[in-house]
C-alpha cells in the first residue's frame, strides 16, 4: 500500500524535480518507494484543491516545499499577497523574494550535517528568507546566518531549489526519513 507524498515547487523546477526523483528511484541503494508522489506545480495544481492539500497535510502527508513551496508551508508571510492562503504547517516567518530579483540569483555550497561531510550545492532564485524559525522547527542548514533548510515532523522546506543542483542527496534523505 502506498502513501501520498507532496512536493511543492514552482513551475521553473517541475521538470528538474521529475529528473531528480527518477534518479533517486533508480539508485540501487534507495529502498523501493512507498509513496505515491504528488508534485504540485502550475500544471498539476488543479488536481488538488488547497482545502484537500491542507487536510492531507494535517493528516500527516509528507511534504517538501522549495522556494515558493516554502512560502506556502510557512505560518507567517508578512509581505504575502492579499489573496495568498498558506498552509501554515511550519512555524516560520518568511519574506518573499528577500534575496533579490532574478538577476540576483546565486549558488552557494551549504553545510548540511545530515548529508555527511560533502557540502550541498544550493541554487537560490528569487528566494524567500526565513526570518524566524519557531521552537518546533529543526534547522538543517543556514546561509549567511539565516535558516535555508528546515523540517518539522513530516514537512520539510528549503529557501533554495535543490532539484536544480544536479545533486539528489537531499531528496533521497527526505524520502528515507518520511
Amino acid at each position: 500500500m502506498s502513501k501520498n507524498l507532496l512536493f511543492l515547487t514552482g513551475k521553473l523546477a517541475e521538470k528538474s524535480l521529475h529528473k531528480v526523483l527518477a534518479e533517486v528511484q533508480s539508485n540501487p541503494k534507495t529502498p523501493p518507494f512507498k509513496y505515491r508522489v504528488h508534485q504540485i506545480g502550475v500544471s498539476v495544481a488543479a488536481l488538488m484543491t488547497p482545502d484537500l492539500i491542507a487536510r492531507r497535510l494535517k493528516d500527516g502527508m509528507p511534504a517538501f516545499g522549495t522556494c515558493a513551496g516554502l512560502i506556502l508551508l510557512a505560518r507567517d508571510v508578512p509581505d504575502g499577497r492579499p489573496d495568498q492562503e498558506n498552509f501554515g504547517e511550519l512555524d516560520l516567518t518568511v519574506r518573499r523574494n528577500a534575496y533579490g530579483r532574478q538577476l540576483d540569483s546565486f549558488e552557494a555550497d551549504l553545510d548540511v550535517p545530515a548529508l555527511g561531510g560533502e557540502r550541498f550545492p544550493a541554487v537560490f532564485i528569487r528566494a524567500p528568507l526565513i526570518e524566524r524559525a519557531g521552537p518546533s522547527v529543526e534547522v538543517l542548514a543556514c546561509h549567511d546566518g539565516h535558516p535555508v533548510l528546515v523540517r518539522h515532523d513530516h514537512v520539510w522546506a528549503a529557501a533554495f531549489h535543490p532539484e536544480l543542483s544536479g545533486d539528489a542527496r537531499l531528496h533521497a534523505l527526505f524520502l528515507e526519513e518520511v
